[in-house]
């Protein structure tokens, strides 16, 4: 007679993100319980480790929690596996959280804050959405896409300064004429900006008075259209250009960069519109020529990470202005990118806390920002543990994962070659009544 193959058994030691998703996983194999016999041990009453939440019940059920309230639109794992539990538990479609995009909200607005001679100054960013759902996989982006799509950006910032900054007729007059002076292919681009110019120059009006139009704007328009087409004109995969192309592209938009400055100078910390201006292309273009010139494109991201996220935009000559301004702190803050928990030095000028690796957020900001589903956020319509950490219980529990709560790991033995754990030594926090089988961990507010 055959011997019965007994499943393996795993010991899940706590329930937070990085558990459940790899039990998800495991879980999502037909048939998976003829290898495995899975059984979570949580420390307390409630799963999700930083992203675990509860309700007060003596504060008329307020939400208590200190996960984040956000996932970034290119979460595409986070949301297959979220669509996938949310499709398994099929809740009634009137019932609250019903599908997962009850349970996610697009948000496209997001505010930070300037902080410009003494005072708070409120920066509103209204980013566009797109008709992607995030968790459909697809092909990811070559750097040198997301250097493109950069310049692009770039672009798209210049000229919407432009139209706020100065009289509408004067700037389409001199775009009319910068066309006939660069190449044919981003005639397209500037057609567009000609048929949507009347909705513009009525509904984003600045309430800063507009300047009469410079006409040394073509040098500096110039320099930027021209290293756009350069870029265009160089092969698609950047394993076929040279050091030398690299220096050619860095030099001209470190011309228009240095031409810009000179230009807006006097009034970054007069003028909101010119400063954001600033901020962003400057931002934009020192990242690009950092990549560039530290030839990221060809040894990888990790080739930078000996520097510190803020050295390296000062080494590649960032101003200070762009350095501490609310875009790198928003991204240092939403990553806990510093040193010990100390989260300041940005008022205070003081760049010792800020600790993250440059090839690491580079990379990261570049996904963040450029291959974002649907909207650059997905806010949750109630606590993490309610939109998240609730449907993976119940989905993992149907499948058959088991759970045991106010376990506390006592000791974890090694083999005797110290190769593997032998044993695992758990305690009780607490023994249930004994007219309860298990503990069950939630409770019904409102229908959530």
């Amino acid at each position: 007679m055959d011997e019965v193959k007994k499943p393996k058994k795993i010991a899940v030691l706590g329930g937070g993100i990085g558990s459940l998703s790899t039990i998800f996983g495991i879980t999502s194999v037909d048939n998976w319980q003829d290898d495995y016999e899975i059984t979570v041990y949580q420390l307390g009453w409630r799963l999700g480790g930083k992203g675990a939440s509860g309700r007060n019940l003596s504060a008329n059920a307020r939400i208590e929690e200190h996960g984040l309230h956000v996932w970034a639109g290119f979460y595409d794992n986070s949301f297959w596996i979220m669509r996938k539990c949310y499709d398994e538990l099929e809740r009634p479609p009137k019932t609250p959280l019903a599908a997962w995009q009850d349970a996610f909200k697009p948000q496209k607005i997001f505010t930070l804050e300037e902080y410009i001679n003494q005072k708070w100054i409120t920066w509103n960013l209204d980013l566009p959405t797109n008709d992607e759902l995030p968790g459909n996989g697809k092909e990811l982006l070559s750097l040198w896409d997301y250097i493109q799509m950069a310049l692009e950006l770039v672009l798209e910032v210049f000229k919407e300064w432009l139209f706020h900054k100065f009289d509408c007729t004067q700037v389409l007059d001199f775009l009319d004429n910068i066309v006939t002076c660069v190449d044919s292919l981003l005639k397209g681009f500037c057609q567009q900006i000609f048929v949507s110019t009347e909705s513009q120059s009525t509904s984003t009006k600045s309430s800063e008075e507009k300047t009469p139009f410079k006409a040394n704007f073509h040098e500096g328009f110039g320099l930027l259209l021209g290293a756009i087409n350069f870029a265009k004109n160089l092969d698609k995969d950047s394993k076929n250009h040279s050091i030398d192309h690299h220096k050619q592209f860095s030099s001209l938009l470190r011309k228009f960069l240095n031409w810009l400055w000179q230009e807006v100078k006097e009034e970054v910390e007069t003028h909101n519109l010119t400063r954001r201006m600033w901020i962003m292309i400057d931002f934009a273009v020192t990242h690009i020529c950092g990549i560039l010139e530290d030839g990221v494109l060809f040894k990888g991201f990790h080739s930078i990470d000996n520097y510190e996220w803020s050295e390296w935009m000062h080494k590649h000559g960032a101003s200070k202005l762009t350095i501490d301004s609310p875009l790198a702190r928003g991204m240092y803050s939403a990553i806990f990118g510093f040193h010990k928990g100390v989260t300041k030095g940005f008022v205070e000028g003081d760049w010792q806390y800020r600790a993250v690796a440059a090839g690491v957020i580079i990379h990261g900001m570049l996904r963040f920002v450029f291959t974002y589903k649907g909207a650059l956020f997905w806010e949750m319509q109630a606590s993490m543990g309610e939109t998240v950490f609730t449907p993976l219980y119940q989905c993992l529990k149907a499948r058959g994962v088991k759970f045991e709560f106010f376990r506390q790991i006592k000791n974890l033995a090694l083999s005797d070659d110290k190769t593997n754990i032998d044993s695992i030594t758990l305690g009780h926090q607490a023994t249930l009544k004994p007219e309860y089988k298990e503990y069950n961990p939630l409770i019904n507010i409102k229908g959530i």
